[in-house]
């Protein structure tokens, strides 16, 4: 997984303004902790409420489906 969410870092550089490149290098930061706090409190959460691990493999292909969609989103070719 690591190969293709360090892809991501090289965004900032071609999306944004010279001035704003660290901006949105800590906003990506700030996204992706507050995710690898929250999901596996979540997880525990779709776990202790359903006692299953078929809710938990639904909430990560929502995860996937909305990681998929919102990279296509990326308009690459209107860089700064």
């Amino acid at each position: 997984m690591l190969l293709w969410g360090s892809l991501y870092w090289s965004l900032p550089s071609l999306l944004a303004t010279p001035e704003c490149v660290g901006l949105l290098g800590a906003c990506m930061n700030c996204a992706g902790s507050i995710g690898g706090i929250s999901i596996p409190l979540i997880i525990g959460f779709i776990l202790q409420r359903t006692g299953s691990f078929e809710a938990v493999l639904h909430f990560y292909s929502v995860c996937a489906l909305v990681y998929i969609f919102g990279s296509l989103a990326i308009n690459l070719r209107q860089t700064s």
